[in-house]
């Protein structure tokens, strides 16, 4: 096996592991929003009493849910492309912009750890009466998921190395 089919391999791997808890962690998390949205109707509705915290609650995991299905959707190349006019490229030009649209993609990400760390910490001070949090813990969600995402997209990219025999599929 060469050297460029193994490190095409174990990202791979590593990727559809990543992929594999995140998809868990979305679907608990969009569970426990269900739950959570059922006991506040129920609450609200059939005992006259609403609780106050049920829709904070439910927006934040919602926020953080759906900041995580972005390394998800990466994983899966299922993401807003416009796929007919790259295949109608040559296929070295189609290369060429596959690695600009990653690294475009990449920066985009950078860009968000880079500012959302900032915005986080400011955030520290900063808190969420309903809930007696800070509002750190919603602002955090934008670094880290991005932090993922950066991961996830550079392990898919690994898969494109020549040799591999195109691990992942080549639509991007």
């Amino acid at each position: 096996m060469s050297y460029y089919k193994l490190i095409a391999t174990k990202a791979y791997e590593l990727s559809t592991y990543i992929n594999k808890a995140l998809s868990l962690i979305c679907q608990l998390l969009f569970l426990l929003i269900l739950i959570i949205v059922i006991v506040g109707v129920f609450y609200r509705y059939v005992l006259r009493s609403p609780l106050g915290w049920t829709t904070e609650v439910s927006r934040y995991l919602l926020v953080w849910g759906g900041l995580l299905a972005i390394s998800i959707v990466l994983y899966e190349k299922n993401h807003i492309a416009i796929n007919f006019i790259l295949n109608s490229l040559p296929e070295k030009l189609r290369l060429v912009l596959n690695i600009v649209f990653r690294v475009l993609i990449a920066y985009f990400f950078y860009i968000l750890i880079y500012y959302g760390i900032q915005m986080s910490e400011r955030a520290l001070t900063q808190s969420i009466p309903t809930l007696n949090i800070s509002v750190f813990w919603v602002f955090v969600a934008i670094p880290v998921t991005s932090f993922i995402s950066l991961v996830q997209l550079i392990l898919t990219s690994l898969s494109d190395i020549p040799g591999n025999n195109n691990i992942y599929n080549d639509d991007f």
